[in-house]
């Protein structure tokens, strides 16, 4: 049979401010203690210096935070970039997103080329949002597909198009031959 004793501990021993401190704070001081204790310093030395740096670094922790939050709110009210709305093209389109499947091209859908009876030229040019265009050329596959390749990878990487951004093709006709096409491009949305 074993008998437990509970060691009586120092009131003042705990006791680290007398004036009211937040939980962390409290902590932080405790563990700066608990560090000091074992380096061997004075006692009243180790408890000084412990509180002044904790002081300080709350305040300039405190400063940074406000400083962070007014740079914040002036960068929010300065450099508000509103994301581009959709605007329902005139032509017909067709949408894609980005993915490892079509980082090298891009497949046209064959309804959207019978539906409307378009003929696309093999050397077209994509339009984007700038107005800048971008040559590509357009391979018809024997199974009846049709994709935009060479030229679709430097348009993606000069768009900086990552994987999930939503493009909007739309074709540009001239009767029913289409030689051009606009892309408007919409960003993955992040969880803030």
């Amino acid at each position: 049979m074993s008998t437990h004793v509970k060691e009586e501990e120092d009131p003042e021993a705990n006791q680290t401010d007398s004036k009211p401190t937040c939980v962390r704070k409290r902590k932080f001081l405790e563990r700066g203690l608990k560090r000091i204790e074992q380096s061997g310093v004075a006692p009243e030395v180790r408890r000084y210096n412990t509180r002044r740096i904790a002081a300080t670094n709350t305040r300039k922790h405190k400063v940074f935070e406000v400083a962070r939050r007014i740079a914040a709110t002036n960068v929010e009210k300065r450099w508000v970039v509103k994301e581009p709305e959709f605007v329902e093209p005139k032509n017909p389109y067709f949408t894609a997103f980005i993915s490892r499947s079509n980082r090298y091209n891009v497949n046209i859908p064959r309804s959207v080329v019978k539906k409307y009876n378009i003929k696309i030229h093999p050397d077209m040019k994509l339009r984007d949002q700038s107005g800048k265009l971008w040559p590509v050329s357009v391979v018809f596959r024997g199974d009846g597909r049709i994709a935009i390749t060479t030229g679709w990878i430097n348009f993606r990487k000069e768009m900086n198009l990552g994987l999930q951004d939503k493009c909007v093709f739309e074709f540009v006709l001239r009767g029913r031959i289409s030689k051009e096409v606009r892309v408007q491009i919409f960003r993955k949305k992040t969880r803030s």
